[in-house]
């Protein structure tokens, strides 16, 4: 079994472009974040085994709401979609920060 890598593992390319494809989803820009992703994952995610997946499993899961409600809605009134309910992804460091109560950012 193969481990995942770690952030300290990855190359500074690497690094960057994770953080622009979370920049980009942040920006609800999700087509541009799906290509710069994609990019990601042939890159180093295919290297791993199946517990690589777990980071993206975890978003579909937060994200299934809003594909169920964007369903619901259907075409004709995708614009009363409230777009709060996308989530929004924070690096771990932001995390602790903002269970800290120290980075209003977050």
């Amino acid at each position: 079994m193969v481990a995942r890598p770690g952030l300290a593992d990855l190359d500074a390319a690497t690094r960057d472009a994770l953080a622009r494809g979370i920049r980009e989803f942040n920006n609800w820009r999700f087509y541009d974040c799906h290509e710069t992703l994609e990019d990601v994952w042939r890159e180093v995610g295919s290297k791993g085994d199946e517990t690589t997946l777990a980071d993206f499993e975890r978003l579909l899961l937060d994200l299934r709401p809003c594909l169920d409600r964007i369903v619901e809605l259907g075409p004709e009134r995708l614009r009363e979609f409230d777009r709060a309910m996308i989530p929004r992804i924070v690096s771990a460091e932001e995390g602790r920060r903002k269970e800290e109560g120290g980075d209003p950012r977050c």
